[in-house]
């Protein structure tokens, strides 16, 4: 009797999925591999197609279609061990080879040409008659009969269905393990590469941070030598140029003293009021830097209203010189904290409207209470005025210079500024409500 077992291989291709499509076949794997055992434990109630033809004395067909002889006992009894039902299919050899290539039949007791079928098949190379009985092999079982035509089964083993189980399990699980291994793997390969290139992005910024604390400490050290170089120019101002104008000062006024001569007179007074000038100018340079480099000042109790009587007093004799008046109503106490440099605030802003403001005009002085208990001392002047667009840049002397167009260099206003910065006040400049004029107005806390 003759098996049939088709010969070939079968080739796996390993694709790469994302990872839930792998989850995704993966439980439809293992699902498949714990059915395999059970369904290849319930395939004895399967029937196999024998193919059968007349060949005695091996095999031989009677009228009822019942099948005798050697091999109708062999594919009997291996039916009956395997609990199979066998289906007999008759008709010429050559019908039965068509079926066995068709997948019809399943059996073959003979064939006629073993030499043309071994070529596409494995068939068994032992014979079925031997000295003392007849033995016939399958994937199972090991038949044996006897010249007495009665079969017995020899002393083999079959595989108990929970081992079959198991293996399959087992088998299943080990492909799952394998399967997770290989999803593990590429997701370790995928977060490595994340980290890398978070590496280089960090080893990027370090290197940009790097390069930023360089330009940061050369901007640090030209700023220092910048300083140095301030510090410099304001010892000139204060020393080197205020000298020789103070000097120049004192000839003029002993040649006004002694000259009778009207146009050398007016030609003194001149170089007196530039020299006078420049000694202004040189003297708020070199304050404007020394409050520059200054960051807070020491305060202590001071009265307002006794600050602006003293400078009101001091700068008299110049309103007195274009017969202006100054009107300052002092009605009472105004205590505030503040450094005695404050004077120089209301000193500059009251000069500043004598100098810009017509003859025979009216600077009003007044101090109110603001709202959240602090003071603000307002000067309103009879002068030119002021255009909108210059408001706010006229305490800046940076972006003053080439953009205002009015009198004075602006060191004063910005000598102003400072100052009420460093009292943590504000300063500004309005139009003067009752007609042609200025209101500058400085406010100080408590």
């Amino acid at each position: 009797m003759y098996g049939r077992c088709k010969k070939g291989s079968t080739g796996l291709k390993i694709k790469k999925f994302r990872f839930t499509e792998i989850l995704r076949y993966l439980t439809l794997a293992s699902l498949l591999l714990l059915l395999i055992p059970t369904a290849y434990s319930e395939s004895s109630g399967n029937i196999a197609q024998a193919g059968i033809f007349q060949g005695e004395p091996l095999i031989m067909i009677g009228q009822d279609k019942e099948m005798t002889g050697p091999y109708a006992d062999m594919i009997g009894a291996i039916a009956e061990k395997g609990r199979w039902k066998t289906d007999q299919i008759h008709g010429p050899g050559e019908a039965k080879l068509e079926g066995l290539e068709n997948r019809d039949i399943k059996i073959l007791a003979s064939v006629p040409d073993p030499q043309e079928i071994d070529e596409r098949y494995i068939l068994t190379s032992e014979s079925i008659t031997t000295a003392r009985g007849v033995a016939c092999t399958d994937p199972q079982y090991v038949n044996y009969f006897p010249q007495n035509g009665q079969s017995a089964s020899l002393n083999t083993w079959e595989s108990p269905a929970w081992l079959k189980l198991s293996v399959g399990i087992g088998g299943g699980m080990l492909l799952i393990f394998i399967i997770l291994s290989f999803i593990l793997k590429d997701r370790i390969e995928t977060k490595t590469s994340e980290l890398n290139s978070k590496n280089r992005e960090l080893e990027t910024e370090v290197m940009e941070r790097l390069a930023v604390e360089k330009k940061l400490k050369q901007y640090f050290t030209q700023l220092k030598h910048s300083n140095e170089l301030k510090d410099l120019f304001t010892d000139i101002l204060r020393h080197d140029l205020i000298n020789p104008a103070t000097v120049i000062k004192g000839y003029v006024e002993y040649l006004l003293e002694n000259e009778d001569d009207e146009q050398k007179i007016t030609a003194l007074k001149a170089i007196e009021r530039n020299n006078l000038k420049l000694i202004e100018m040189i003297e708020n340079a070199a304050n404007l830097a020394k409050l520059e480099s200054v960051e807070e000042l020491d305060f202590e109790e001071m009265d307002i209203g006794t600050i602006l009587e003293e400078v009101i007093q001091n700068l008299k004799p110049e309103a007195d010189e274009k017969q202006m008046k100054i009107e300052y109503d002092n009605k009472g106490n105004y205590p505030a904290k503040a450094n005695r440099i404050i004077e120089e605030v209301f000193s500059n802003l009251i000069s500043n409207s004598i100098k810009y403001s017509a003859e025979a005009t009216t600077i009003n002085v007044k101090v109110t209470e603001k709202d959240n208990g602090g003071w603000k001392v307002s000067i309103t002047d009879e002068g030119e005025g002021i255009p909108d667009h210059d408001k706010p840049l006229i305490f800046d002397r940076f972006e003053r210079a080439g953009k205002v167009n009015i009198k004075g260099t602006g060191l004063g206003l910005a000598i102003v500024k400072r100052i009420v910065e460093l009292h943590e006040g504000n300063v500004g400049v309005e139009d003067n409500p009752s007609g042609k004029g200025s209101v500058f107005w400085v406010t100080l806390d408590r």
